[in-house]
């Protein structure tokens, strides 16, 4: 689960979910320092060639994850 973030993952992409708290907790976004501040745990995936990507396709793909976005912490509820 902590890899993939399902039981049973699709491997055929290598899209494993990864620790990036020690690379982001210096950013000067806001929620992701606070995160960090908090002693929480900053998780995602690395996409190969993701970092050549257009402005308006990462702004096409922070459409789609506003759209599944995470699910509320206990503290916010």
């Amino acid at each position: 689960m902590d890899r993939f973030g399902v039981d049973k993952p699709d491997t055929r992409f290598g899209l494993e979910i990864t620790d990036h708290t020690a690379l982001l907790s210096k950013t000067d976004f806001r929620g992701l320092r606070r995160c960090s501040v908090a002693r929480g745990v900053i998780r995602g995936i690395t996409v190969p060639g993701l970092a050549e990507s257009s402005r308006s396709e990462i702004a096409a793909l922070e459409e789609v994850a506003k759209i599944g976005g995470p699910p509320a912490s206990p503290r916010s509820r």
